[in-house]
């Protein structure tokens, strides 16, 4: 298996290597970002007293935490095209991580 292996392969390809990190990075802080702040609001509008904040934040937890990762992107990717929604993929992988 190993006896086609050739690093001048990986040293052609190792620039699309560097931008793949770069992206996964820039993807991963802004997601981490976005879900930062949505889950200050969410949890804002659950310590609230009154039922008309409280509720919707709670159901978009509840929702969130029931359902996998992987059932939400392809509710994002496939379900909201079928809805008129279209999303570019980059969008659709920062919304996931929310």
């Amino acid at each position: 298996m190993l006896e086609n292996f050739s690093f001048r392969t990986i040293i052609e390809y190792l620039p699309l290597f560097g931008q793949g990190l770069v992206t996964t990075v820039w993807l991963s802080v802004l997601a981490f970002a976005g879900a930062l702040a949505v889950g200050i609001v969410l949890t804002a509008m659950n310590l609230q007293r009154g039922r008309l904040f409280r509720m919707p934040a709670k159901a978009y937890i509840d929702a969130v935490r029931a359902t996998p990762l992987l059932a939400q992107l392809y509710f994002l990717y496939f379900g909201l095209p079928r809805l008129g929604i279209i999303l570019p993929e980059l969008v659709v992988g920062i919304l996931a991580c929310h």
